[in-house]
């Protein structure tokens, strides 16, 4: 990796210690950050020689933000007056927005050739299943689309299936993961048509989303 990418990867580092520390204060809930955060760090690592490993970082650095500033729990932690939570909250952000302003440099700076994802069938199958998620959060929400949740998955449907880069896909994944661990953990209160849609969407996006991945096998010749 170049010197500049090394500052993203330090700067997720520092925000995964920054999510740990609110861990320690409620060690019954796991903080949905760090979920993004180890995602990010991940795709920086597996696509350390693309342009857009970086993108990883930007995008679940802002999924982080969004979603904090959306339901309010970071502008709480940020001011709480348990200083473990103060503090992990400030570690975290100061993390994230090294990590991004290097992420942003970084893939200004970089060239590199970029070969597209080769599993066709994988990524619509990946697409479909984000499609469907997004259905069945909506459906959930009684159709209120200004919750977090339908139109983002709706959006990175669109761009796993337009922009064919392993990046998109790995962030789908991510993604996936941490929506699935948060459906799963509160089933009981959630209908049963919108639950079975998302539960079915996320594993569909998910398996699919490892198989666009996995590095191709070439044909070997037969010996004659």
């Amino acid at each position: 990796m170049t010197r500049i990418a090394w500052i993203v990867l330090v700067g997720q580092l520092v925000a995964a210690i920054g999510s740990g520390l609110q861990w320690l204060a409620a060690p019954q809930y796991l903080p949905p950050g760090l979920i993004y955060i180890a995602g990010a760090i991940v795709i920086l690592l597996l696509e350390r020689w693309s342009r857009w490993a970086s993108m990883g970082a930007v995008a679940m650095s802002a999924w982080i933000f969004y979603g904090g500033l959306n339901s309010g729990s970071l502008t709480r932690g940020l001011s709480s007056t348990k200083d473990i939570v103060a503090v992990g909250n400030w570690v975290m952000v100061a993390g994230l927005v090294v990590s991004v302003i290097a992420a942003v440099v970084a893939m200004t700076v970089t060239r590199s050739s970029e070969p597209q994802v080769g599993q066709r069938t994988a990524v619509t199958i990946t697409s479909s299943g984000l499609l469907v998620y997004a259905v069945g959060n909506a459906w959930m929400g009684g159709w209120d689309l200004s919750r977090p949740g339908p139109i983002p998955f709706a959006v990175l449907a669109l761009l796993v299936a337009l922009v064919r880069y392993r990046f998109v896909v790995m962030i789908s994944i991510v993604m996936s993961i941490a929506f699935l661990e948060g459906t799963v953990s509160r089933l009981s209160s959630v209908g049963f048509g919108s639950a079975a849609l998302m539960l079915a969407g996320l594993v569909m996006a998910l398996v699919a989303g490892v198989v666009a991945v996995m590095p191709q096998r070439t044909a070997q010749p037969a010996s004659g």
